[in-house]
């Protein structure tokens, strides 16, 4: 039992450095000058359908019959998904060749990028509606959405930083939810992975794989959005120029005593005052109200300043908004861990 225990923690700490690792390059890279999205979109949404289509590889129930899945299956039913998926990149990077010799400037990556991000969601909701027996399915599909939503968001707002940042924020609540909700589940979306598997003695690496896969649905929506919120906020608090280096210590300054606070506050004061559950709700309503102020925050200069412009504006009003959002933000982590 306790090697079982630590084994599941390593698991459970192993995914969520992975989504964080994730979220992370992913914003970095959708935040560059010249980035080109599309790729990193494409590629997401074709891991994000191949796993909105896991059941098909599963022996499941489905009403009064038994449902036999194979690989074969599993490759065959998301192959359309892909194919919508690689059409619509090729057609954007068209758009975007004309776009070039006719010497326009406008972004041709947006709308397509959000049809592809959206794919994984669509092929997530039909399964649900197929699979109706088990939590596997719902689980999986409250994942993929979740997933989703966030890559069409972040790629519809990615020239908007603090309104980005304020919405980031918000999903990590929101996905915490989600994740929140599932949790009593959890193990009997494990369980029916494992029963798939016909003789464990000899496919002890299939079922640690479905371990770490059941340890992933658990944590990757949410850190997708912690590992966003450290490129993020470089990319709104710093002014560019000399003052990069300072601008990017008071970031990381700012995220070291949020991470501090955010371990010593909920293990050594909350929990033991009002236990592991409500401080869990605790970190979600903190998560929230930080989103709804941010939001109130930025909607002023939504589409009108830059990301200096809105840096002089705070620094101005003398409220330090960002730097304390992004160090409460750290709360919720530790309390996914624990």
């Amino acid at each position: 039992t306790i090697g079982s225990s630590i084994y599941s923690f390593a698991l459970i700490l192993e995914t969520f450095l992975i989504g964080i690792a994730v979220g992370s390059a992913a914003m970095s890279s959708l935040l560059g000058k010249n980035s080109r999205p599309l790729l990193g979109v494409g590629i997401t949404a074709g891991l994000l359908t191949l796993l909105a289509n896991v059941p098909w590889a599963l022996e499941m129930q489905v009403g009064d019959r038994q449902h036999h899945g194979a690989l074969g299956t599993w490759l065959g039913v998301s192959l359309l998904p892909i194919v919508i998926l690689v059409a619509t990149a090729l057609y954007a990077r068209r758009r975007a060749a004309i776009n070039d010799t006719l010497g326009g400037k406008a972004d041709e990556s947006t709308l397509p990028g959000l049809v592809m991000a959206l794919v994984p969601a669509v092929v997530a909701l039909l399964n649900v509606t197929y699979f109706t027996t088990g939590y596997l399915p719902k689980i999986v599909t409250s994942v993929v959405v979740v997933v989703s939503i966030f890559l069409a968001v972040t790629l519809a707002l990615r020239k908007s930083p603090v309104l980005l940042l304020a919405v980031v924020q918000l999903f990590i609540g929101v996905a915490t939810v989600v994740s929140y909700f599932w949790q009593d589940e959890i193990p009997y979306a494990f369980a029916q992975l494992v029963v798939s598997v016909g003789d464990l003695p000899d496919h002890v690496g299939t079922v640690q794989f479905f371990m770490f896969l059941t340890a992933m649905l658990c944590t990757l929506p949410a850190t997708l959005g912690m590992g966003a919120m450290f490129p993020l906020t470089i990319r709104v608090w710093t002014a560019g120029g000399g003052a990069i280096a300072q601008d990017v210590a008071v970031v990381y300054s700012g995220n070291t005593v949020g991470s501090i606070v955010g371990s010593w506050l909920p293990g050594f004061v909350l929990m033991p005052l009002i236990g592991m559950e409500r401080t869990l709700h605790v970190g979600i309503v903190l998560n929230m109200l930080l989103a709804l102020a941010m939001l109130a925050y930025s909607m002023g200069d939504f589409g009108l300043a830059s990301a200096h412009a809105q840096r002089a504006a705070e620094q101005a009003s003398g409220t330090p908004l960002l730097e304390s959002c992004f160090g409460a933000g750290a709360l919720i982590p530790e309390l996914l861990i624990a």
